[in-house]
């Protein structure tokens, strides 16, 4: 995995920050049929085939893409719920659609002069089903331009929603949540040792899981730490090895624009 990519997938990850579970609407429902899809994440690019990232079914039943092929989960009804809720209200797709994104952006092109053509980026692609409601969603370069306009909500709201969903497909990748949390709590002890830092490492920060070829694991956490002054984030990956130590990596950026 290289320095450049991993810069990139940093840059991608910014404003896609946690937010408190706190529902200020009545939460949705799921679809009555657990055989409906009720959450999808796509990523749609012209030059290449789309296939879903990710899918969660009302029932709980889940395919998450990886570069080895798909995956199969599965999610308690409960998980289900809280998550579409989260994507809806928390994260704030329920409040935005693709037009507004579009409209907003190109009026934060006009008033800083930075450009929203960001050549080679896909769209994501957002479908959300609940027992009443149907919403589609897509804006490109999500991740690049919720740093380029940090003021246009529509874009945060899908940078968020984006950032969770790869939290939840990198979670089911590893092998689900515990071993997700033995995964955060190497990386952190890893950073310790190497850097002398201390950083609170979750399996909420998991964003990426690849296996290599020769049987070792890269993860990658993107990890937010706030000060009264700053926000920063740190992008930690740690690669495990058979018959070797964790090779840890730590990259910190300055929030640029």
């Amino acid at each position: 995995m290289s320095r450049q990519i991993q810069k990139f997938a940093l840059i991608a990850a910014i404003s896609m920050l946690s937010n408190t579970v706190v529902f200020a609407e009545a939460p949705a429902q799921l679809p009555i049929d657990g055989n409906l899809s009720a959450i999808e994440m796509w990523y749609v690019h012209a030059a290449r085939p789309s296939h879903p990232e990710i899918i969660i079914l009302a029932d709980g039943r889940m395919q998450v893409m990886s570069p080895e092929g798909p995956q199969r989960s599965q999610l308690g009804v409960e998980q289900v719920e809280t998550l579409l809720n989260e994507l809806l209200q928390v994260d704030g797709l329920a409040k935005v659609n693709s037009s507004t994104i579009l409209d907003r952006v190109q009026k934060a092109t006009e008033q800083t002069g930075l450009s929203s053509c960001i050549e080679g980026a896909g769209d994501t692609v957002f479908r959300i089903r609940t027992a009443t409601e149907s919403y589609e969603i897509r804006c490109p370069a999500v991740g690049i331009l919720a740093v380029r306009f940090p003021e246009v909500a529509g874009v945060k709201a899908m940078a968020a929603a984006q950032r969770r969903l790869e939290n939840v497909r990198a979670v089911a990748s590893v092998g689900g949540g515990e071993e997700a949390d033995f995964i955060a709590d190497l990386a952190a002890k890893a950073v310790q040792n190497e850097y002398g830092v201390e950083v609170p490492v979750s399996k909420d920060d998991l964003s990426m899981v690849r296996a290599l070829p020769d049987g070792s694991r890269f993860c990658q956490f993107v990890v937010a730490q706030n000060d009264q002054k700053n926000e920063s984030l740190q992008m930690i990956s740690i690669t495990e090895m058979p018959g070797h130590r964790p090779v840890v990596q730590m990259i910190g950026e300055p929030l640029v624009r």
